[in-house]
């Protein structure tokens, strides 16, 4: 549940954990740059209505932290993600649909961008589909049919990201 223990435990322990820079443990090895998560003061309600009905864990998200950089490699810049705010999904979103046409589908919200690469993290938002809530990555070349299903949820999500620090788990 997104506004469960795990989800303000995992927020929570980001911000503490990695707020000063550090180096993670990627496939069993120290890596050679250090990250940090950096969070922002909450969304002020009005942001979030714009979107009307959104799953909660997302809502919960943005009332936690308007934006928030995750595991950003802070010397070069190449590695992390970024999540948006709700006027950046907003104007990313409306970028996506009109450049991606063929592959953007009826509620696909466009949550967060990695660095370093063009790979977008997309949230299903669409109530009647049976993936309302899934987390997609949106690889930047290839067809929807080829992207990943990172998580069922954004809580999900954000769990699997914090225990593999940063690493794309989804590979």
């Amino acid at each position: 549940m997104a506004n469960g223990p795990d989800f303000q435990a995992i927020l929570q322990s980001l911000k503490i954990q990695w707020s000063k820079p550090s180096l993670a443990i990627h496939d069993g090895k120290p890596i050679p740059f250090p990250l940090v998560c950096l969070f922002e003061n909450p969304a002020r309600s009005e942001e979030i209505q714009h979107f009307g009905e959104i799953p909660s864990d997302l809502e919960a998200f943005w009332k936690f932290s308007r934006t928030a950089d995750l595991f950003k490699d802070v010397a070069y810049g190449q590695w992390g993600l970024k999540i948006l705010s709700p006027a950046e999904c907003k104007s990313a979103t409306l970028k996506f649909q009109q450049e991606r046409c063929s592959d953007a589908e009826m509620g696909d919200l466009v949550v967060g961008t990695f660095y370093g690469d063009q790979e977008l993290l997309i949230l299903r938002n669409h109530f009647q589909s049976k993936d309302f809530g899934k987390v997609l990555i949106a690889l930047p070349l290839d067809p929807r049919h080829d992207w990943y299903v990172a998580a069922d949820s954004l809580n999900d999500f954000l769990v699997k990201f914090s225990n593999f620090h940063g690493n794309k788990f989804w590979e």
